[in-house]
């Protein structure tokens, strides 16, 4: 049984290297006020009420 997680964590570290960290780290992009120079300010939702 050990055996089989061996096999499973190579797929398990790309899927989240490649997918969940992404996601995360776009997500809080999103959250802030960035125009990729300078200082990050938070605005919170308010980039979406914007639109």
């Amino acid at each position: 049984m050990t055996v089989l997680c061996f096999y499973k964590l190579p797929a398990l570290l790309l899927f989240l290297g490649f997918t969940i960290i992404p996601l995360i780290i776009s997500g809080t992009y999103s959250l802030f006020d960035y125009d990729g120079i300078g200082t990050m300010s938070f605005t919170g939702l308010t980039n979406f009420i914007v639109f």
